[in-house]
């Protein structure tokens, strides 16, 4: 463990304060950020660690809380254990950075700065700060390629010798394949791969393969014509429905009501108009209504009052103006027949007779 005078002696060092710096920055505190809260929030006293948990989705989607508070972005924990280490009273700017510096000496990250071995520096302190290219916290991080362009890409512009040199990675070796050649590799590889699989892989190469199929594409070739020429089983488009012409329709609304109330008058049936009267709600608001030339007025007259249903008018009715009933009707009785046709004397005289529709015994 490190002493107080040793934080105070390395704060000093250009180095150090760089990578205090390349903290901040990764950590997106740069400003003023003593009095940065998490998620960019502003604090509004220094004397102590805030102590406050905010809610936040990691990359993978896991609902998270965080205490992180300051320019170096302190957990309440990690803050409290270094503060009663070295003595710290408050949150202030230069506590604040001493704190930092007693995280670096606890990753022995502090002998590779002041040797100017950056590059070691990230990578031991990426389980300190998630923002750091080396974090394996599920959080957004920084890549080696910022990193390296905050520090100027190269050490010696900054510091005293050393340097931070990126790893070079080496080229893919695909990316030089032909699209036949990509193929035999990605069938002998180990991950199995349907044929529609191996078709997206190698039009969306970035090498040879890819610039092939794209040069085919561009003189009229389909991905369906390419997969046969290259021996791929792939399922072919399914054609389109060809698409029907747009008919303007009225709004028909919910009902037929509706429908005939919007319908335009060139939509309408071509008929002639016909001046109807008004029915009202029944029968005998449409008798009321209805409009009757002289001659059949006269006709009318030569009936009797009908009244207002049948009842009224089969009481009204004179035996002269009655239909004789035929033999065999079955709504009516040949008993009420002589009821109707006799008189009340003949009536008891009389043997009652049988319904039409009952047979002799």
């Amino acid at each position: 463990m490190a002493t107080r005078k040793q934080l105070e002696q390395a704060l000093q060092h250009p180095n150090v304060r760089k990578f205090l710096d390349l903290i901040s920055y990764t950590e997106g505190t740069q400003g003023n950020g003593y009095r940065t809260a998490f998620g960019g929030g502003q604090l509004r006293s220094l004397n102590d660690h805030p102590r406050y948990l905010k809610t936040f989705k990691q990359t993978d989607g896991t609902l998270n809380k965080t205490s992180a508070a300051g320019r170096y972005q302190f957990l309440k924990g990690t803050w409290d254990n270094v503060a009663r280490q070295y003595g710290l009273k408050d949150f202030s700017p230069h506590s604040q950075d001493l704190g930092a510096v007693a995280l670096l000496f606890g990753r022995d990250a502090i002998p590779s700065l002041l040797k100017g071995d950056f590059q070691t520096a990230v990578r031991r302190t990426g389980a300190e700060w998630a923002s750091l290219p080396t974090s394996n916290y599920k959080q957004n991080k920084r890549s080696w390629d910022n990193v390296n362009k905050f520090l100027g890409g190269k050490i010696g512009n900054v510091s005293n010798g050393g340097g931070y040199q990126q790893q070079q990675q080496a080229p893919d070796p695909r990316l030089a394949m032909s699209a036949p050649q990509l193929l035999a590799t990605l069938r002998k590889g180990k991950d199995k791969r349907s044929d529609l699989q191996i078709l997206y892989e190698l039009s969306n190469n970035n090498g040879k393969a890819g610039r092939e199929i794209k040069q085919l594409m561009a003189q009229g070739e389909s991905l369906n014509d390419i997969a046969s020429q290259l021996g791929l089983k792939v399922p072919s488009s399914q054609p389109q429905a060809a698409q029907q012409p747009d008919i303007d329709l009225p709004d028909i609304g919910s009902g037929y009501d509706d429908f005939m109330a919007n319908l335009a008058p060139q939509d309408a049936p071509n008929e002639p108009d016909i001046e109807m009267p008004d029915i009202g709600k029944g029968y005998d608001d449409f008798m009321a209504n209805l409009q009757v030339d002289e001659p059949q007025q006269e006709q009318m007259q030569q009936f009797p009052e009908l009244g207002k249903n049948y009842d009224d008018f089969m009481a009204n009715l004179t035996l002269d103006d009655a239909e004789p009933t035929q033999a065999g009707d079955t709504w009516q009785t040949q008993n009420e027949l002589s009821k109707t046709t006799s008189s009340p004397n003949s009536a008891r005289a009389q043997q009652p007779l049988k319904s039409s529709w009952e047979l002799p015994s």
